[in-house]
Order: structure tokens, then C-alpha cells, then sequence
């Protein structure tokens, strides 16, 4: 038996090229529109920019991938749910996958497909239900969180578990190399196993959430709101935080002069006595570092042609 799969999902993620290259028939890709996503002159602009460079890197877009492939592609805004149900319907769809979405697919959509519409969530639900895991994993120094691949149904991440999985992470892992182990080698794994086993038995496996325990949203969160606790926290939690959250978040002091408008890489830390306040940013000729309770977080100002677009359109 053979399966007609859509698959939902921002941008050239991990999960795209294997679904690609698996036994089933990807027949249509959707992009989630970004949460920030608007017309205006100044967004076009610099997503413009953005291109440009990413072209330069030989990074293709998901569009582009789509029409390399020679797969229907749409771009999903929002309240555009009729137009996305007849492209849909089209395409006579039998699973729909999710991973990574801004919004909450409507009955709509999700009802549509002959075996249901599943979503790969980075958290061992219901730990962590909500849109930001990521951060709240890091927050809380959890080093053997999970991933789950579930059923879609009209709440937040509420929907029965097919399959879900626990990795080791170690301290201070950048999200780049957790991604990977999570969703290029876990998430992926746990996506390819449904699709086969629905091309073998059509069906899959189905188990209600645990409901005995209830576990806190894993909220959006500011990039430049700070939750750490400087007269509690240990220098290994706030390094694993800002270590692993450092492509977007950044609650402390950040670089200036030359630097302005770029982002701290974070390096080590060392145990120290301190005399500076906790939680100042610090420069000794050309070190910087940040001051903790236990000792220095030590840092690098870098250089990113994406920050400096946001930085000149952010301030224009």
C-alpha cells in the first residue's frame, strides 16, 4: 500500500528531506507563515536581504526546494484556512505531518486526511506542551527530555501519543547539535516509523495522555526578558541557558560600538571570587565576561549579516 503525505512546517527543516526520501508519496508542502509575518514594505525588504545572503550560502528555501522537486507548494497565512482545505482536498491527502507551526491547526484542516493529521512536538509530553520547549528545557537544566510524535486534535499539544522518545543531552549543548539528536535523529525516526507502519497495517498506535499531573505551558518567551535568578541560580545553569538559547535570546547587556546590534557566543566558565554585581557584563582589555555569584561566564562579540539587517530595519 502506498500513502499520500502533506507535510507542514517552517522553512528547509530537519524533517523535510527524509519524509522526501521515505516510501511514502510526499504529494503537497505547506509553509507555516511565520508569527511576525506581515506585507509590509520594510518585512519584504529584508526578507529580501536575507535571501540573498542565504543564496550566497547555497541554502535553499523551502519554496524552492518544493519546485526543484516538483512538489505543489503553499504558503499558509493566517485565516486562510478555506483556500488551504481545497488545496488540500486536492491532493487527496492521507496523513498530514506538522513540524513547526505558529498556530493552532483548525478541525478543518486537520480532520481532512484519511488517517488523521500528526505532529512531531520536541518534548516528552505532556511535558512541556506549548510553543516554546526549547527554552523551558534549557531553563531547567533538563538533560533527558523526550520528543513525541501525536495526534492533532482542537487543543494545544493534547492529542493522543503515537510514539515519543527520551535523549541524553549534555550540559552546555548548542541548540544547533540538541536539534540535531532530537529532531534529525529522534523526531525523524519516530515520523518515518508511523509512515511506515501506515503503509503496512494502516493504522497507528494511539495512547491518551497522562492528565494525573499538570505541567506548565512552555510559553513564548521575549528574547530579551530575563528569568534568571542571580542569587540562586549555579554558573552551570545560567552558562547552559544562555549557552544553548544563544541564537535568540538575550536577557543580558549585549555587545556595543562595533558590535552594536550583534549577539554574544558564549564560551566557558570558570570559578571565581567575584567583586562585581552578578549579572553584569564586563570587559578586561579584550575579554568579556559575565559576572555570576560563582565565578565568569566568558564571551565573544560575533558577527551576523542577519543581525545587522534587524538591527538597521529595527531602528530606521
Amino acid at each position: 500500500m502506498s500513502i499520500n503525505v502533506v507535510l507542514i512546517t517552517q522553512g528547509l527543516s530537519r524533517v523535510v528531506n527524509p519524509i522526501h526520501t521515505s516510501s511514502c508519496n510526499l504529494v503537497g508542502i505547506v509553509e507555516d507563515a511565520p508569527r511576525h509575518h506581515n506585507t509590509s514594505l520594510k518585512y519584504k525588504l529584508t526578507q529580501f536581504l536575507k535571501n540573498i545572503y542565504f543564496s550566497l550560502q547555497g541554502v535553499k528555501s523551502l519554496k524552492q526546494f518544493s519546485k526543484y522537486n516538483n512538489i505543489p507548494y503553499f504558503f499558509f497565512r493566517k485565516n486562510e484556512e478555506t483556500s488551504l482545505k481545497k488545496w488540500l482536498t486536492s491532493l487527496n491527502v492521507d496523513v498530514i505531518v506538522v513540524y513547526g507551526m505558529s498556530k493552532l491547526l483548525k478541525p478543518i484542516i486537520f480532520e481532512i486526511p484519511k488517517y488523521g493529521t500528526i505532529n512531531l512536538h520536541p518534548s516528552y509530553l505532556p511535558e512541556y506542551p506549548g510553543r516554546n520547549p526549547w527554552f523551558w528545557i534549557y531553563a531547567n537544566t533538563d538533560l533527558n527530555p523526550g520528543v513525541t510524535l501525536h495526534y492533532i486534535d482542537k487543543g494545544e499539544d493534547t492529542g493522543d501519543i503515537i510514539y515519543q522518545e527520551r535523549y541524553q543531552m549534555r550540559l552546555g549543548m548548542e541548540s544547533p547539535d540538541m536539534q540535531d539528536i532530537a529532531i534529525g535523529n529522534v523526531g525523524v525516526g519516530l515520523i518515518i516509523k508511523a509512515l511506515n507502519e501506515l503503509i503496512q497495517k494502516g493504522e497507528l498506535p494511539r495512547k491518551r495522555q497522562d492528565k494525573s499531573k499538570i505541567y506548565p505551558k512552555a510559553y513564548q518567551i521575549e528574547t530579551n526578558k530575563n528569568i534568571i535568578d542571580w542569587n540562586t541560580w549555579s554558573i552551570e545553569r545560567i552558562w547552559h541557558l544562555l549557552r544553548g538559547t544563544q541564537l535568540w535570546y538575550n536577557p543580558i547587556e549585549q555587545p556595543k560600538g562595533v558590535f552594536k546590534g550583534q549577539r554574544w557566543q558564549v564560551l566557558h566558565f570558570k570559578k571565581s571570587k567575584i567583586d562585581n554585581k552578578p549579572g553584569q557584563v564586563i570587559r578586561s582589555g579584550k575579554i568579556y565576561y559575565l559576572t555570576t555569584k560563582e565565578g565568569k561566564i566568558f564571551l565573544k562579540p560575533t558577527f551576523s549579516i542577519t543581525n545587522l539587517i534587524r538591527f538597521i530595519f529595527k531602528n530606521d
